[in-house]
């Protein structure tokens, strides 16, 4: 039935011959509307042959319509007959613009120059030259003009002479590109102005210039400003973005999608062999097909891979170094097809087999486990490349030199669930650090400047070896050795005073820190280096009774001292300070006075250096008694301080704080400490009532320690930061604090309220809060990790408070030296810590290193450790 309606239908249709002259015209409207241009065409033709004149408009839309339907599917070939076949209309806009495109598909601009003229003065006059984007703006015109070559048509050049002009300057400026005269390129086009339709020509020939000069910033700027629509240019600029652009720039990338683009700057590169072959190749890596692109480029004969300074160089170092970039798996699939590729090339291409032994070397340094399956890897690397290249000793000591590096890492020992923590105790393991293999890294250090005696990164890699490992024989004994072979090395001088004065030879260390600040005389932390070492001397001196060398001294540390400064180390009061202090030890009471009337007339702070001076002396034993009316200046000075003048002395006390270390409890001084730190807690109780934020945030830090008893001070800082603001992260902080120290064991609902006060830290940009915050819920969620996994091996917290009464009752009394059951890896040296790496000064308004460096002493910590606050 279906078939049978079909036909009848077909029947029912009236044929062409039958159609009335208004039925085809309504059915050629209804085909243009509809998007069918083709037989709105032939409609339109039937019609001209009836009435041309009439109907003419209508062929002429719809053979348009056609011609752009087809450039618009890429059908250039049948729009070019479609548009020859309405060769004999007049000329319109509309076909003009049709003649234009079809001669930038084509290339046939010659043939397009006298449409494009016709384009380009209508448009001139009709909008001042505006460019619009659309197929009447005079940009387009403007470059089949310029393409063409030729003149202005003289049928409209004498009506139209300023195009005419322009047009000539611009094929001027080409011609001069084309001579490398660039200079002349630039003058040529300088008349242009901004609204010409040769404008942009301008920019085009203004980015040429710059490109073949090598002026790289001038001509990406000259490019990215050419219009993107309207005109061609753009696109025809867009090869040399892409030799301009940085690689991750995002419009380089979207460009090096296309192939033809890539193609063009190759040839611009002026590697025409690599326009055909590395747009295949980015496509194949672009798609994950990296084995591929490679085995590409290894067959397309361009000398890939090679070790050379040029595109082919750079496309090597790029395919070995991205297997650094992929993901795991598809990582090392890539990395063992390259070795493959290596084995199959030994005795054939040793750049091919060099990179891949190196590459397999390097890649496996990052698994755990593995250092001497790499350090073999190396030896084979180092064999290979002498059977193929000859012997290298620098190649041979800087591989040696890595690989030691590798053996000379330090890790943290791994201790698996430890008591220590929850019991707000020391760990006597996890607070150490092991090298991973100190044997072996000596040997590759030994080894590596062997092969080069010069290779001044090996010499000092052996050094921190045998610093870390705690070797200090050795030490010393290399010390003098890189001295002797590098004696005008900063850096050198400055290890070797650091390990003179580790030994307590503070002369010797004085000295080659002179000679280190003699290569630079600007180095801040080298000055206090110098110092330290000068002001240990001095009271080793003052001591012996030896005044005039302590004088001497003196001189010295005045020399690079800083009178205006307020600063603990570098402050020319706080230096005269000391000595007036040695000189009361040697019994020099005039010296001493007069020494100290000097520091008191420069010192930019006053009761700053009188507190500093007062536990200095206390702390180098002076008696108190002996310093005169010090004492009831001080306490005259305490009755009076503002919270700010509080926060100075709180600052003085907690430098002087760090003399501590080292001294025994039995010789009178930490009675002594322990009186003024009463007096300077009452004090801040006293005046943190009147302090802003920021104020009572630096006074709780120091009074954290107090969270779990509740003493006054730490209480009223509370007081003061809810009285502030209550709903503020810093009192949300410190309360938190407070309530997890009298829980002893956190919880979850202690984390999750603790990330809410992160949040709310967060938005006060704070960024030394943020990270105390921080730190302090790291520790948080570690310990409640510990007690969940303990608590999962028993019936509870109560099978875990067992253990742990168990385990101290197990442990009461021993020694300090007790070893626990947490061996260290075999082999492994312990890493004491470094005289170096704890003389790091701050700035005097911050210190945190004493002036006694053969103990490190830690800094008073920027954030409160929650472990510390367990108390059992």
């Amino acid at each position: 039935m279906a078939r049978k309606k079909k036909k009848s239908r077909a029947r029912s249709k009236p044929p062409e011959e039958q159609l009335t002259i208004e039925q085809l015209e309504a059915r050629a409207a209804e085909n243009l509307e509809a998007g069918n241009p083709r037989q709105a065409v032939k409609d339109a033709r039937k019609l001209c042959g009836h009435d041309r004149e009439r109907y003419e408009s209508l062929l002429r839309r719809a053979g348009v319509a056609l011609v752009d339907s087809l450039l618009l599917n890429g059908k250039v070939s049948q729009a070019r007959t479609v548009f020859a076949s309405l060769g004999n209309l007049p000329p319109t806009p509309e076909c003009d613009a049709l003649t234009v495109r079809l001669a930038r598909e084509t290339g046939d601009f010659a043939a397009a120059a006298e449409a494009a003229a016709r384009l380009l003065t209508t448009a001139a006059s009709d909008d001042g030259g505006d460019s619009d984007g659309d197929d009447r703006s005079p940009l387009l015109p403007a470059d089949v003009l310029v393409l063409s070559f030729a003149e202005f048509p003289p049928s409209q050049a004498a009506a139209h002479p300023v195009p005419a002009a322009e047009l000539r300057q611009v094929h001027r400026a080409l011609a001069l590109i084309c001579e490398q005269s660039y200079d002349e390129a630039l003058a040529a086009v300088r008349g242009l102005g901004r609204h010409s339709p040769f404008a942009h020509w301008r920019l085009f020939v203004k980015g040429l210039a710059a490109f073949y000069r090598g002026e790289d910033d001038k001509a990406r700027q000259a490019f990215e400003r050419l219009p993107e629509m309207g005109s061609w240019l753009a696109d025809a600029a867009s090869p040399f973005l892409l030799l301009l652009l940085p690689v991750d720039d995002a419009h380089c990338r979207q460009l090096a999608k296309d192939e033809e683009r890539l193609r063009a700057a190759c040839r611009l590169a002026g590697r025409s062999e690599l326009a055909e072959v590395l747009p295949r190749a980015n496509y194949l890596w672009m798609t994950g097909r990296y084995r591929d692109s490679f085995r590409f480029l290894r067959r397309s004969r361009i000398g890939f891979p090679a070790e050379t300074p040029d595109v082919i160089g750079s496309l090597t170092r790029f395919y070995y170094n991205a297997a650094f970039l992929l993901e795991d798996e598809a990582g090392e699939r890539y990395v063992d097809f390259l070795f493959e590729e290596a084995e199959k090339s030994r005795g054939k291409n040793p750049t091919l087999m060099l990179r891949g032994i190196r590459l397999v070397a390097l890649f496996s340094e990052g698994f755990d486990g593995e250092e001497e399956a790499v350090f073999s890897i190396w030896q084979d690397f180092l064999f290979c490349y002498q059977t193929s290249c000859g012997r290298n000793p620098r190649l041979a000591s800087l591989v040696y030199a890595h690989v030691g590096e590798l053996f000379a890492r330090t890790e943290e020992a791994q201790t698996g669930i430890n008591p220590f923590l929850l019991l707000g105790l020391p760990d006597p393991v996890g607070e150490q650090r092991y090298i991973l293999n100190p044997e072996m890294a000596e040997k590759c250090f030994q080894s590596a400047v062997k092969e080069d005696e010069w290779n001044r990164l090996a010499w000092l890699s052996l050094l921190n070896l045998y610093d870390q490992a705690g070797w200090k024989s050795k030490r010393n004994r290399l010390l003098d050795e890189i001295v002797k072979r590098f004696p005008d090395d900063k850096a050198v001088l400055v290890r070797a005073g650091a390990g003179c004065c580790d030994r307590g030879a503070w002369d010797k260390g004085r000295k080659y820190y002179r000679r280190a600040l003699d290569l630079d005389q600007r180095d801040r932390a080298l000055q206090e280096r110098f110092i330290l070492a000068v002001t240990r001397l001095a009271l080793k001196q003052a001591v012996n009774g030896r005044l005039k060398r302590c004088f001497s001294l003196l001189d010295e540390v005045l020399a690079i001292a800083r009178p205006e400064m307020d600063h603990f180390n570098l402050g020319s009061s706080y230096l005269l300070g000391r000595w007036s202090v040695f000189f009361l030890l040697a019994a020099e009471n005039d010296h001493a006075w007069d020494c100290f009337e000097q520091a008191l007339k420069q010192a930019p702070n006053e009761p700053k250096f009188l507190y500093f001076f007062w536990l200095y002396a206390l702390g180098r034993g002076i008696d108190p008694r002996s310093l005169g009316r010090l004492e009831k200046s001080l306490k005259k000075m305490f009755r009076s301080a503002d919270i700010a003048a509080a926060l100075e002395l709180l600052e003085v006390f907690e430098y002087c704080l760090l003399l501590v270390e080292g001294r025994d409890e039995d010789d009178g001084f930490m009675p002594l400490l322990e009186k003024e730190e009463k007096k300077l807690r009452r004090l801040l109780t006293r005046v943190v009532r009147r302090a802003d934020t920021d104020q009572v945030v630096r006074v709780a830090e120091y009074a954290v320690d107090d969270a779990v008893t509740g003493r006054g001070l730490f209480r009223a800082c509370l007081r003061r930061l809810r009285s502030l603001d209550s709903r503020s992260p810093y009192y949300l902080f410190y309360a938190s604090v407070a309530e997890v120290a009298k829980k002893k064991i956190p919880y979850n609902e202690d984390i999750d309220s603790l990330r809410h006060i992160l949040s709310l830290a967060e938005e006060t940009r704070d960024q030394v809060f943020i990270a105390r915050v921080k730190k302090h819920l790291e520790q948080m969620e570690a310990v409640v990790a510990l007690v969940e996994e303990i608590k999962s091996h028993g019936d509870g917290l109560t099978d875990f408070n067992h253990l742990m009464d168990d385990f101290v009752d197990d442990h009461e009394g021993e020694s300090d030296d007790w070893e626990p059951d947490f061996p260290p890896p075999p082999g492994a040296v312990q890493v004491p810590p470094s005289w170096l790496d704890s003389h790091r000064f701050g700035s005097g308004r911050s210190p945190d290193k004493s002036d006694r460096p053969n103990k490190e002493v830690p800094p008073p910590p920027e954030t409160p450790s929650l472990l510390d606050l367990l108390d059992d």
